[in-house]
């Protein structure tokens, strides 16, 4: 959501179907910091309640894992040099991680 006003950094807000919030996550403390949250994924297994988004917190997109009903994040450390991308895998087990660098693209499972 962007209600701190600023649509090129977005939070993340997960609510259930009657409209109540269960989890937030504002990466730009009410819109003082120009860091942005996507949500890349829901996870594809059900009951699973993990998130894959992406986050801005060391200067460019990576991704990790947020749990909105658990209230845990897990960074991921994925220290490759150019842009960084993530997919579920179908089953959820793993993680399809892309990385362009230097006009090349490789993929990796995380």
């Amino acid at each position: 959501h962007t209600e701190h006003g600023d649509a090129m950094h977005s939070a993340l807000r997960v609510v259930r179907p009657d409209g109540s919030t269960v989890a937030e996550l504002d990466d730009t403390e009410g819109g003082t910091k120009e860091l942005g949250l996507a949500v890349l994924g829901f996870a594809p297994v059900a009951g699973d309640t993990r998130l894959l988004v992406g986050h801005q917190r060391r200067g460019r997109w990576e991704p990790m894992i947020w749990d909105p009903v658990a209230g845990t994040e897990t960074a991921l450390p994925v220290d490759l040099p150019g842009d960084v991308g993530a997919e579920w895998y179908p089953d959820g087990s793993a993680l399809l991680i892309e990385h362009s660098f230097e006009a090349r693209s490789e993929l990796w499972r995380y």
